[in-house]
């Protein structure tokens, strides 16, 4: 956030852990729920203020095949299936906190308005048309592996030794909508 948001007073993130919610998986409902209980800080015209859930299931969205790391929803919302992050990463070696890292920064780069969300990007052309609102440059943060193929986004994770950047196109997006 710190690189890539106008936050001259700079960023604090305030933790608090609340108690586990019953239930096999979330949907987005449930998720709301959760926030409208539990969320206490909110935008004011000084500082804007994000809620991010780690939840303790998984979506009800995910199937066998197909699974959900995170999402962003609302315009300041995102919840990360942290029960789903660790049964990937567990299952094939790969390293959690880089999976949670990459499935947060890229859920944050939807609340900036990557990719196209509003079609408003100066760069069209690079939102992947066979998966909206994510780029088509797999080495890009917005690719669209955080929500598919459970081993595409395995193989994918097990590429990375580190978090991956925006591609050109999507920071010049972001710099034409105020970001850097």
């Amino acid at each position: 956030m710190e690189e890539r948001l106008h936050k001259p007073q700079g960023i604090t993130i305030v933790e608090t852990v609340i108690p586990a919610p019953p239930g096999n998986s979330f949907d987005i409902e449930n998720i709301i729920s959760i926030e409208e209980e539990h969320r206490t800080i909110y935008n004011d015209e000084n500082n804007l203020a994000v809620y991010i859930f780690f939840a303790n299931r998984s979506s009800s969205n995910d199937t066998p095949n197909r699974v959900t790391l995170g999402s962003a929803y609302r315009n300041t919302s995102i919840v990360i299936y942290k029960k789903t992050i660790n049964e990937i990463a567990d299952s094939n070696g790969i390293d959690i906190p880089l999976t949670e890292k990459t499935t947060l920064n890229h859920e944050l780069g939807h609340l900036l308005g990557l990719v196209n969300l509003q079609l408003d990007d100066i760069h069209q052309q690079h939102e992947d048309t066979q998966n909206n609102k994510h780029c088509r440059v797999e080495e890009c943060l917005m690719y669209f592996e955080t929500t598919g193929n459970r081993s595409a986004i395995a193989s994918s994770l097990l590429r990375k030794s580190m978090v991956s950047d925006l591609d050109p196109l999507c920071i010049e997006d972001l710099q034409a909508k105020g970001g850097k």
